[in-house]
């Protein structure tokens, strides 16, 4: 009853406003309209909050490019296993194995996973790129839009379902021992790994022949509709509603987008330097291109994260968390009772699928690089040496950044802390002390107390790349 009267006092006070104003003679109808102004001084509530919505938007890429580089570098990390660290453990299990006839459950696993591996770089080498580059390029533009959409959404399906393909293989292989596993059912699943992986590099093999038709045409119809569906994604995302688990989704789907593009870019580059013995005027002629679709689709990021922070009032302060999120799996891979691989964590986090890039990868480096002598295997030997040294000074740099994330949340959990005793301390002396205050609520049914006991905050620790959040997956 008080609300209603005080609209109503509200709107004739409004139309009384307005009737003064009406009734005033021309010469004093101009001047107020000249003269008239505003207070924002009274609303600074207002104003504040605005504000807040502005420095948050401006703050929001900086703090996206330090997630993704970290993103990024753990994407690199795990590709960079298959190349160099896998073949040594594979040899140091095979050694033991014909000393002491015995194997590990983790050695069982890098032995399984350089076996499909290597069956699917066979596979792969027998397959004739020029067929696949001669259908892409003679289709319509109409048909590249369809073809390219469909291998983007293929690609994100056989990546949510070929990692747990892979765990499953490796969990079965882990309980032969103990009799919960059956050869039969090891023989299965490692065949179901053979064509996963083998599928699925296939459809990289097809997304790479696309964009060197997109680089290679003279239309450049493919190269646009590259660029163009980055800014669609700009309409499936901005206009909807976001929680920080759906963000911290996307924000490693782009971490994890940004280090396959890159490697897509290398793979064709490296295609069409083959083909015209290695020039650098066509290096850079093919650049810009390239150029234009990584800034596209930095530019699309940040402007993706940037208004999906403002319009669901979500702190630039969320990305701290999930860079100590990144950080906890880099801690959690790094202990003796690890339940998977840090390669393994990584993916599922990140939603990468590196067996098929790296068997992509061998397969455009035999094409494009013959060993023809002692020089050239001398080379070779070099070049993996180094690759070595690369992902031992990135494993060193992640384990450093993820010390230093997680030593600044716990310096940031404690100052919350504190300023929230603080709070509770300055209550308990104001405020008046309420006898039933700290009583149970007896009239509370027993379900309800259960379910307020079970009630728990959902963790970033719990959510990989195609977890269902808020009755979706981004």
């Amino acid at each position: 009853m008080a609300e209603q009267e005080s609209k109503d006092i509200e709107a004739d006070q409004n139309e009384r406003i307005l009737n003064d104003i009406r009734a005033l003679p021309w010469s004093e109808f101009v001047a107020h309209e000249l003269m008239r102004g505003f207070a924002p001084e009274y609303h600074s509530e207002s104003y504040a909050s605005r504000l807040q919505k502005v420095q948050t938007f401006m703050k929001t890429p900086r703090e996206l490019e330090k997630t993704l580089a970290i993103g990024f570098l753990l994407c690199l990390d795990s590709f960079l296993f298959i190349f160099t660290l896998l073949p040594i453990r594979i040899v140091m299990a095979v050694i033991q194995f014909c000393r002491k006839f015995m194997l590990h459950p983790h050695q069982i696993c890098d032995i399984l996973r350089g076996l499909v591996f290597l069956i699917c770089c066979i596979f792969i080498r027998n397959l004739d790129i020029s067929v696949i580059y001669h259908v892409v390029r003679g289709q319509s533009v109409i048909k590249l839009y369809v073809i390219y959409n469909i291998l983007d959404i293929l690609d994100k399906l056989f990546a949510s379902f070929g990692q747990d393909i892979l765990d499953t293989l490796f969990w079965t292989t882990s309980q032969y021992k103990t009799k919960n596993g059956t050869l039969f059912q090891i023989f299965q699943y490692f065949f179901l790994s053979v064509v996963y992986v083998f599928l699925h590099t296939i459809l990289v093999l097809v997304q790479s022949v696309a964009l060197n038709v997109a680089v290679n045409s003279h239309s450049k119809a493919l190269l646009t509709i590259i660029i163009s569906n980055q800014f669609v994604e700009l309409k499936g995302s901005v206009f909807k509603r976001f929680d920080r688990f759906n963000l911290f989704q996307m924000s490693c789907a782009d971490a994890r987008e940004r280090f396959q593009n890159l490697l897509l870019i290398g793979i064709v580059c490296l295609r069409n330097l083959t083909q015209y013995a290695y020039s650098t005027d066509y290096l850079w002629e093919i650049l810009p291109d390239f150029l234009m679709v990584m800034v596209s689709e930095v530019f699309v990021d940040w402007v993706k994260h940037a208004f999906i922070t403002k319009f669901n009032n979500i702190s630039a302060e969320v990305y701290l968390d999930y860079r100590e999120a990144l950080a906890k799996d880099v801690a959690v891979s790094r202990r003796l009772d690890s339940h998977s691989h840090h390669s393994d964590l990584i993916c599922r986090r990140m939603g990468l699928t590196p067996l098929p890039i790296g068997c992509l990868i061998y397969r455009v480096m035999a094409q494009s690089i013959t060993l023809t002598g002692k020089f050239d295997t001398f080379i070779a030997i070099g070049v993996y040496l180094m690759l070595i040294l690369m992902k031992m000074l990135n494993s060193k740099y992640i384990l450093a950044k993820a010390a230093h994330y997680l030593r600044k949340a716990n310096e940031r959990r404690s100052k919350i802390d504190s300023r929230n005793a603080k709070a509770e301390r300055h209550d308990s002396v104001s405020a008046p002390y309420d006898r039933n205050s700290h009583k149970k609520d007896v009239n509370a049914s027993p379900n309800t107390q259960l379910r307020q006991r079970s009630t728990v905050a959902p963790s970033l620790d719990k959510i990989d790349r195609y977890t269902l959040c808020s009755s979706r997956i981004v």
